[in-house]
């Protein structure tokens, strides 16, 4: 048990008598007293024999001895604290977390998430300072990534998210009301969420949202065309989807700098499924795109998708 006589004790009882957790000189019982941090926040059972404890600074590691003192315990990290009790998960024998510092992961020791810097700064400007003990996080079997929930500036309920895929360590955000839930099904991978106004939902079933469209976007970055240099012309798109259910729709939006506070040129156009160009006309120095899906039954899974570029002024 975690913060039992003080907010730094981890107890337990016996090992032979498991309502006995008064220590003695003729049992294994005990109370020991953590010293980085200043409350206990939470732990869990990572491996055989294998536990994490959280502090709010830190992460212990207790390893399982057999002997009388049952526990060797050791401190594994600083500035590595849990931000909220609940913002932690494993997969895999795993352990992924959320501090007030970044995204942790224990392999034998503590490691940032790769690519996690790609994120950090931008959810530690978005999360609530007053609302952070409120973050949870979740393990999406079917998809392999990690989630976790907070609550954007001026939230009381988590309604943003960050995930991070544990394919290849990308990293994406979103928003999403919801601020609880559990794997639901582990022979499917779905998963049960709970909202804040208190309807339960089951996700990672099909592609719509009970009935209706589930529109996904993707937005990518502004990317310099030519290094910034010079305006170009932005003749063609050639899509690249693995698979496409339903059409997709490109919005190419440029701009002339990236601190510009209005768009430049934008032109949309939507694909079908299979189709391979579409012809665009949109200039500018600096460029982005989002791609939108809208449909019933509307699903893909996005490549590399291509421009046809050349020099202001000039037709293809």
């Amino acid at each position: 048990m975690l913060g039992t006589t003080s907010p730094m004790t981890v107890q337990w009882p016996d090992q032979d008598d498991p309502t006995d957790w008064t220590p003695t000189a003729a049992n294994t019982a005990n109370v020991r007293t953590l010293q980085v941090g200043s409350r206990l926040m939470n732990g869990v059972a990572l491996v055989d024999g294998v536990s994490l404890v959280w502090t709010d600074i830190g992460v212990y590691v207790f390893q399982y001895t057999g002997t009388d003192l049952v526990y060797d315990s050791r401190l594994a990290g600083t500035s590595c604290g849990l931000i909220g009790q609940h913002a932690f998960t494993k997969a895999s024998g795993v352990a992924f977390w959320m501090s007030p510092q970044g995204f942790h992961m224990y392999v034998g020791g503590v490691q940032v998430i790769p690519n996690a810097e790609d994120v950090r700064a931008w959810v530690f400007r978005d999360i609530d300072p007053e609302q952070v003990l409120k973050t949870w996080c979740i393990y999406d079997q079917r998809n392999h990534q990690i989630r976790w929930h907070y609550c954007s500036r001026g939230a009381t309920e988590p309604n943003r998210y960050v995930d991070v895929s544990l394919h290849d360590f990308s990293w994406t955000i979103g928003t999403l009301d919801r601020i609880t839930g559990t794997l639901y099904r582990p022979s499917t991978g779905s998963s049960l969420l709970v909202s804040h106004d208190g309807y339960i939902y089951e996700h990672d079933i099909g592609t719509d949202a009970d009935g209706q469209p589930l529109r996904a976007t993707l937005t990518f970055g502004l990317y310099a065309l030519t290094r910034g240099e010079r305006n170009v012309d932005i003749m063609g798109l050639i899509p690249d989807c693995e698979r496409q259910s339903g059409h997709l729709k490109y919005t190419i939006f440029t701009k002339d700098w990236p601190n510009s506070p209005g768009i430049l040129d934008v032109q949309s156009v939507t694909l079908a499924p299979g189709d391979h160009e579409a012809n665009l006309r949109v200039c500018g120095r600096f460029f982005s795109m989002e791609i939108e899906s809208n449909q019933i039954g509307g699903d893909f899974r996005l490549g590399i998708p291509h421009l046809e570029v050349a020099p202001a002024g000039m037709r293809l």
